[in-house]
């Protein structure tokens, strides 16, 4: 287990257009109105409960974990990032209540939070690997383009436990669910700079951010 570098977001992030499309939520359409409302209500909310980290450790594939995408001696960087539990356990107590329209919107800001920060992350990323030397021939997320139990491999390579405050279930699911990982194919051609999700490549054909 390498050294694990903690990135920290000072502020979150989020885009309006992105939460508006999480939620297939159109100008045109009746619930518009109400949904703006409740988005400009819980904006502060988001902003002082969001808390943006991720924590990157670079490692070496071993025999054990060895797959097609990812051979034995495979040079990779884990990833796991995270906003934390509070936009989480307070939608949750909306969706209890059955304040459904804040719930919904509020699951759309915490998921627009979280792909900013993916964003982020992907140029700390990108720079990291430049002063490096080194390159990255793929970006490959667990349970699509590789096993699921490469999920539990980031999270204890980058103690996500410790250096992040999060969890994982014995289904390998990351606790609290606003967190991701990815695993980062590295190269040592760095004009070779793969880093970004590939919507191309992805099994989520349904996924209303798709870019294709």
């Amino acid at each position: 287990m390498g050294n694990v570098e903690v990135y920290t977001l000072l502020r979150p992030e989020l885009h309006k257009e992105t939460v508006f499309g999480l939620l297939r939520c159109k100008e045109q359409d009746p619930a518009r109105m109400q949904m703006e409302q409740a988005y400009m209500r819980l904006l502060p909310e988001v902003v002082k409960n969001a808390k943006p980290r991720a924590a990157l450790a670079l490692s070496v594939i071993g025999e054990r974990e060895a797959c097609k995408a990812l051979p034995e001696g495979s040079r990779v960087l884990y990833v796991v990032q995270t906003i934390g539990t509070e936009l989480g356990d307070l939608s949750d107590r909306f969706f209890q209540t059955r304040n459904y329209v804040d719930g919904l919107v509020l699951d759309a800001m915490a998921d627009s939070c979280l792909f900013a920060l993916d964003q982020a992350v992907t140029e700390r990323i990108r720079n990291r690997c430049r002063k490096d030397g080194l390159g990255v021939l793929a970006r490959l997320s667990p349970s699509v383009e590789i096993p699921l139990s490469f999920q539990r491999k980031a999270f204890e390579e980058t103690q996500a436990a410790e250096k992040l405050g999060i969890g994982i279930t014995v289904a390998d699911m990351l606790d609290p669910a606003k967190s991701s990982s990815n695993v980062y194919l590295l190269s040592s051609n760095p004009d070779v700079m793969r880093v970004e999700h590939d919507c191309r490549t992805c099994t989520m054909k349904e996924c209303v951010l798709r870019k294709d």
